[in-house]
């Protein structure tokens, strides 16, 4: 491809993505409601439970914690990786170091909110 016709795709991509997932979540948020409404739901009942959904998600004490353990694997999963790159001169270690410290800090978050 040439540069030039590239330099254009990039934000057309860009904002073509940004409207799917614009659009991915009205049709879900819309989907949702559709699926009580069909169930025989009240308005005003359709909206306490989404309302309760919402504040059970905010409720969780240890949400930060959680995201703290996962950004904190990212991290060492990116330092370690681009170590090993430099070190062993191979550029596909740093990717797949990020992504199994990811895995790794994953799985750590998990069992951490299931003994709680």
């Amino acid at each position: 491809m040439d540069q030039g016709m590239l330099e254009v795709m990039i934000p057309i991509i860009m904002f073509i993505v940004i409207g799917a997932v614009f659009i991915a979540a009205f049709y879900f948020k819309h989907r949702t409601k559709s699926i009580f409404a069909e169930k025989g739901y009240s308005a005003d009942e359709i909206v306490k439970i989404l309302n309760e959904q919402k504040s059970e998600k905010i409720k969780d004490p240890n949400r930060y914690l959680i995201w703290g353990i996962i950004i904190l694997f990212v991290g060492v999963g990116y330092g370690v990786g681009n170590f090993l790159g430099d070190y062993l001169d191979k550029d596909y270690l740093s990717e797949a170091t990020i992504t199994t410290f990811i895995a790794i800090g994953l799985l750590i978050a998990n069992k951490y909110r299931t003994k709680k």
